[in-house]
C-alpha cells in the first residue's frame, strides 16, 4: 500500500513534474488570449545586463589627434585620422537585443574626417622639402669641432678624418661651407687639421666662420647667410631647399638643435653618421634615432659624395673617386666605430 507523501506545515506539496512546469511558465509566460509562447524568454530579475549598456556612446566617438612633423611627406589620405575610437556593433555580445544594435549604428562615427585647412605660410616649401629628392643644393655645416674637445669626444680622430674628406671634396664640387665654434675664447679654435681648407683666400666656398653661444648653429648671423627656400626663379618659382650636410659635435646637443632648426626653416638635412660624435657614444644612437624621426636623413660620407655627383660622367668624378680610394682605410675604421652598432 502506497502512502501519499506528506507536505511540510505551511507549504503546499509540489511534485517534480509540477515544479518543472511552474519553472517553465515563469520563464516562458503564455498569453491567455492566443496561447502562444513569446519569441524571447523573460530575463530573470537576478541577472544584470548593465555591463553591456553604454550611457553616452556618442562621447566615445572622438577622433584621436596625430602629431606629425610638418616636413614629412604626407599624402592627402594620410592626413585623415584613422585611429578613431568607435562604438561598433561587433563589440557587443551576441545575446544583446536588436535595439542595442540599432543604437550602435546610430551612434557610430565614421573615422574619415576632413583634414584641417593647412596654413598657407611655408606650406609649399615644406611639401616640396618632404619629397624624397636627390641632393641638388648641398652645403656643408661643420659644428664646433674644437681643440678643447679633442681629449673628451668619443673617437675624435676619426671624426676629423671624415670631416677632412668632406672638406677636400667641397672645393671641386663647389659646396658652400658654414662653420661655427662654441665660445671660442674658452673652448679654443677649430682644430688645426682644417686650416688648409678654411682659408677664404684659397677656398671661396667658405661662406661663414662664426663664434656663438647658442647650441644651434642657426644663429641670426648664420641665418642671414643662408639662402631662402622661396627665391628660386631658375626653378620656375618653386622653392629650392638647402641640402644641409652636418658633421660635428655633440650629436645630442648642438648637432640635434642645428638639425631641428634647419628642418623648421624648410631645408633638408643629411646627418653624416660617420661624422658626428659625443662624449658618451650611447648618446649618438639616441640622437640619430630622434633626428631620423624628425625628418632628417642619416647617411654616410661616401654615400653623400657619390649622390652629389650622380653620374660617372661628372666633371670631377675621377678626382672624387680618387679621394674616396685614398681615404678608404680611414673611412672603413670610422664606419666600424661609429656605425658598427645600431644607429
Amino acid at each position: 500500500m502506497l502512502l501519499a507523501p506528506t507536505s511540510k506545515p505551511g507549504r503546499q506539496y509540489c511534485s517534480e513534474p509540477q515544479r518543472r512546469r511552474r519553472q517553465f511558465n515563469h520563464l516562458f509566460p503564455t498569453d491567455p488570449t492566443n496561447r502562444q509562447t513569446p519569441r524571447f524568454p523573460r530575463v530573470p530579475s537576478d541577472i544584470s545586463l548593465s555591463h553591456i549598456a553604454i550611457s553616452q556612446p556618442r562621447n566615445l566617438a572622438t577622433s584621436q589627434p596625430r602629431n606629425l612633423p610638418s616636413n614629412l611627406p604626407l599624402p592627402r589620405r594620410a592626413l585623415m585620422p584613422t585611429s578613431t575610437l568607435r562604438f561598433s556593433p561587433r563589440f557587443l555580445p551576441s545575446f544583446a537585443p536588436s535595439s542595442s544594435l540599432r543604437a550602435a549604428k546610430r551612434y557610430s562615427k565614421s573615422p574619415i574626417i576632413s583634414p584641417a585647412r593647412m596654413s598657407s605660410t611655408g606650406t609649399a616649401a615644406l611639401a616640396r622639402n618632404a619629397k624624397a629628392e636627390r641632393i641638388r643644393n648641398p652645403a656643408l655645416f661643420i659644428c664646433d669641432i674644437q681643440e678643447k674637445f679633442r681629449p673628451v669626444i668619443y673617437e675624435f680622430p676619426k671624426l676629423i678624418t671624415t670631416t677632412t674628406k668632406l672638406l677636400k671634396a667641397a672645393k671641386p664640387l663647389n659646396i658652400p661651407i658654414y662653420i661655427t665654434t662654441q665660445n671660442r675664447a674658452r673652448l679654443g679654435a677649430t682644430v688645426s687639421e682644417f686650416n688648409p681648407y678654411l682659408d677664404p683666400a684659397t677656398n671661396p666656398n667658405v661662406r661663414a666662420d662664426l663664434d656663438k653661444t647658442l647650441f644651434s648653429m642657426v644663429t641670426p648671423e648664420l641665418k642671414a647667410c643662408l639662402p631662402t627656400t622661396t627665391t628660386a626663379a631658375a626653378d620656375g618659382g618653386q622653392p629650392v631647399p638647402l641640402d644641409a650636410i652636418i658633421v660635428g659635435i655633440e650629436s645630442h646637443i648642438c648637432v640635434t638643435q642645428t638639425t631641428l632648426d634647419l628642418l623648421a626653416l624648410g631645408h633638408r638635412v643629411y646627418v653624416v653618421a660617420d661624422g658626428v660624435s659625443s662624449v658618451n657614444p650611447e648618446e649618438r644612437v639616441v640622437a640619430l634615432a630622434r633626428l631620423r624621426d624628425a625628418g632628417a636623413i642619416v647617411t654616410t660620407s661616401e654615400s653623400l659624395l657619390f649622390e652629389i655627383m650622380g653620374d660617372a660622367k661628372h666633371a670631377v668624378f675621377r678626382q672624387i673617386s680618387g679621394l674616396v680610394k685614398e681615404s678608404g682605410e680611414e673611412t672603413k675604421k670610422a664606419l666600424g666605430v661609429f656605425c658598427g652598432s645600431k644607429i
